[in-house]
Parts: structure tokens; C-alpha cells; sequence
């Protein structure tokens, strides 16, 4: 479930690629992970695509040495001045040389970082070429030409390994600087980062210690109600508000607490808290209409910052006695 914190940082192949292998804003921020205990976690497809593009680069410069190498070696019969000299020797690595080298130089990577590669799935193929042919995330549905639809074959594994990480751990963030695939990630409720600088400022902010509110001063007399408190209609309305105690305060703060939780999984632990599934619904649509809260369809965000900090520490009490199972005492 949620918290707000950052416990698993997923990293995809286009902020690898966009960032460099020996971009320091990356190893800053890979050290930044170590240091505040992220789990830093890369799909096996993504980091082979990484590797691959590397590889790829070094090999094509090997091969251009190489030919024109040969190249040379077939003129020197017909060079006046080279052609006097004994033939030339070429001692350059081979393509099994480059490739276990690229292999080695990313394990020790991964190794000085603390990057964790998961495997490959067993079910991740079918899963991933269900979603191809119904057009599922991180497909998109409005592409039906499917030979367009192919070029996001990748991503759909990358998404796989995402979604399961997401299914054991809540609190992931995401480094990616893919659209398509950032919009599919956000889908599962991850925050996600497009730029290392950025997931920086997100690691300054939780950090950043929460500055005292102050005492607000409301003027001595009070606005005239709208409904004299004395009259049998406020007496009435009195009444029916005690039954619904401050479920406000209750919904934003779980919408902090547990980092944005879907829709569904909000309700079903405001129901569990004593909070009726119809009401939590109710409040949570009228806080959005408000603008305390953001509806984003799949889910609900505080966008407040400070808003978000209080109304976490509001109901600390309510999530001890939720996670320890305890029943409701009228809420």
C-alpha cells in the first residue's frame, strides 16, 4: 500500500539512454537510492536494450577501423611508397572480445550502484502479447495498424516487470523519459519522474522537514449563520450532521497516506475504517469538485503539498487501529 515514500525506483531503457552511462546527474541520483535504501530495479529487457545500444555503438567504430584497414592492405601493392614496406599487422578485438566486455562493464555497473535486474517472467509473453492483440496498455488502442503497433513490443515487457513490482510494492516510482510508456506506468499509480533531476527534487522534498503551521486568527465575531441555531430547522440538521462525523478529514487523509491508492482499494480501506463505501464515494467527489483533492480517474491526489502532510499525521490514530485490525468505534 502507498505511503508517499519512495521504497522501489523502476528505471526504464529511454531515461538509460537519454541520461548516458556516464552522465553524473544518473550516478548522483543512483547514489542518492543507495543512501536513503531505494531499491533501484531495471526489467532484464530494458537493461539488454541498454547494453545492446552500447555495444552496437563500440562494434560499429571497431568495424570502421577494420575496414579501412582492409581497405589500405588492398591499395599497397599499387602505393608508390607504401608498397615498399613490409605488410601491416592489426591486433583489434573481435566481436565476441566486445560483447563480453560490454557484459562485464554493465555487471560492474549494476554491482558499484546496486541496480537489481529482475528476470523475465514465465508468464510475461502471454501477458504481454494478450495486451498486444486487445491493444491494452502500453499499446495504444488508437493504433490498429499492427505493424505500428509492434515498434511498443519492448515497452509491453518492460510494463510486465513493472506491473508485478507494483503488485508486491506500492510505494514505486518510475524513471522514464518515454511518453507512451510514462502514461501506461502512471496507469498502474506510479509516480513518474521523466528527468534524474527531478526525482532529485522529489528525494529533497520528503527529506525537507515540515515547517510548523501557525495559528490561524478568525475574527471575533462570528459571520451570522444561515440557519439560526435556535430554530426548529437548525435543531433538525444538527441532528442528521452528528451521524456523519468528519469523513473529510478521513478520506483526504487516507488519499495521502497511502500515496494515491486506486479508486477501489481507497474505498474498500475507508470501508474497513468505518467509513460506508456510498459516503467515502460521496465526500470524495464533493473534496474534488472543491479542488482539495484531484480526480484523475483512476485515482484520487492531494495535490497540496502541505495539505497532504497534515491530513497524514491527522489520522495516524485511524491507520494503527486499521492496520492492527482493530473494529471502528463509530467511523
Amino acid at each position: 500500500m502507498p505511503s508517499g515514500r519512495i521504497r522501489t525506483l523502476f528505471v526504464d531503457t529511454s531515461s538509460l539512454r537519454r541520461a548516458g552511462f556516464q552522465s553524473p546527474d544518473l550516478r548522483k541520483l543512483l547514489v542518492r537510492c543507495g543512501e536513503q535504501s531505494v531499491r533501484v530495479v531495471v526489467s532484464h529487457i530494458a537493461w539488454e536494450e541498454w547494453r545492446t545500444q552500447l555495444l552496437e555503438k563500440s562494434s560499429e567504430k571497431v568495424r570502421n577501423v577494420k575496414a579501412a584497414f582492409e581497405a589500405l592492405t588492398r591499395a599497397l601493392p599499387s602505393n608508390f611508397i607504401l608498397g615498399r614496406l613490409p605488410p601491416p599487422a592489426l591486433a583489434i578485438w573481435d566481436d565476441a572480445d566486445i560483447d563480453a566486455a560490454s557484459k562485464a562493464a554493465m555487471d560492474g555497473f549494476a554491482k558499484e550502484y546496486r541496480i537489481e535486474v529482475i528476470p523475465i517472467g514465465s508468464d510475461h509473453g502471454e501477458r504481454a502479447w494478450r495486451r498486444y492483440f486487445k491493444a491494452e496498455p502500453p499499446f495504444n488502442a488508437a493504433v490498429r495498424d499492427r505493424e505500428k503497433r509492434r515498434k511498443d513490443i519492448p515497452d509491453s515487457w518492460i510494463y510486465e516487470a513493472a506491473l508485478d513490482l507494483v503488485t508486491e510494492d506500492r510505494d514505486v516510482a518510475a524513471l522514464c523519459h518515454d511518453e507512451n510508456l510514462s502514461q501506461a506506468l502512471e496507469s498502474l499509480g506510479m509516480r513518474v519522474f521523466r528527468e534524474p533531476e527531478h526525482l532529485a527534487d522529489e528525494f529533497d522534498r520528503l527529506l525537507a522537514p515540515v515547517p510548523p503551521v501557525a495559528a490561524e486568527h478568525h475574527p471575533a465575531t462570528p459571520a451570522e449563520p444561515l440557519v439560526q441555531s435556535s430554530t426548529p430547522l437548525a435543531m433538525a440538521l444538527g441532528q442528521a450532521l452528528t451521524a456523519f462525523p468528519d469523513y473529510e478529514r478521513k478520506v483526504v487523509g487516507f488519499i495521502a497516506h497511502f500515496g494515491s491508492p486506486s479508486k477501489d482499494e481507497l474505498f474498500g480501506l475507508l470501508s474497513r475504517s468505518g467509513v460506508p463505501r456510498e459516503i467515502g464515494q460521496n465526500v470524495a467527489e464533493r473534496l474534488a469538485l472543491a479542488g482539495v483533492v484531484q480526480d484523475t480517474g483512476h485515482h484520487y491526489l492531494v495535490p497540496d503539498k502541505r495539505l497532504a502532510q497534515l491530513a497524514v499525521e491527522s489520522v495516524e490514530d485511524d491507520i494503527i487501529k486499521l492496520l492492527a485490525g482493530e473494529s471502528p468505534n463509530g467511523l
